[in-house]
C-alpha cells in the first residue's frame, strides 16, 4: 500500500510554514513519532529554504513541488517515507557538498553546510538528479510502525 500527497508552493520564504502542516497532516495516519516528524520537518525546511534562498537568478515567482510517498514495508514492520523536492532553479547538487568539520570550535568553522549535514544524518538516503530542467532532491526515511496504526 502506498499513500501519496503533493504540495505546490512559491519560492517565497513566507510559505515555509506550509511545509510543516503538510508533513504533519500526511504523517498523522501513520503515527509517526514526534522525533521522526521533527527530523522530516527540519530536512524539508533545509532543502526548500536553500532552493528559495539560492536557487534562482531572477525575482520571478517559481513553483516548488514537494511530493510525499509512504510505502508499507511489511517484512520489516516499517514505513518508508520518500520525499521529493522539485524546483526549476539553477542546477545544484547539494548532495555533492563537502561535510563540514564539526569537530572544530564554532568560531573556527567555515560558514554553511551544517543544514545539509543534518539532512544526511536524519535521512537514510539523500540523492540529487537533474530531470527535464528540474532539480530533484530525493530523501528517504524508515519509520517504525506503531501497533494498531494504518
Amino acid at each position: 500500500m502506498n499513500t501519496q500527497a503533493e504540495l505546490k508552493m512559491s519560492n517565497n520564504l513566507e510559505e515555509i510554514h506550509r511545509l510543516h502542516t503538510f508533513a504533519e497532516e500526511f504523517c498523522t495516519p501513520f503515527s509517526v513519532s514526534p522525533s521522526a516528524l521533527n527530523m522530516i520537518n527540519l530536512s524539508l525546511e533545509e532543502v526548500v529554504t536553500n532552493v528559495i534562498s539560492y536557487g534562482y537568478d531572477d525575482d520571478k515567482e517559481h513553483t516548488i513541488i514537494i511530493k510525499l510517498t509512504m510505502e508499507d514495508q511489511p517484512a520489516s514492520q516499517r514505513w518508508l517515507l520518500t520525499i521529493e523536492v522539485w524546483d526549476d532553479g539553477l542546477p545544484f547538487d547539494a548532495t555533492a557538498q563537502a561535510t563540514p568539520d564539526i569537530s572544530k570550535p564554532l568560531d573556527e568553522r567555515e560558514i554553511g553546510g551544517l543544514g545539509i549535514h543534518l539532512v544526511r544524518t536524519f535521512m537514510e538516503t539523500f540523492e540529487y538528479r537533474r530531470q527535464n530542467m528540474f532539480n530533484v532532491v530525493t530523501m528517504k526515511k524508515n519509520l517504525e510502525k506503531e501497533s494498531g496504526t494504518v
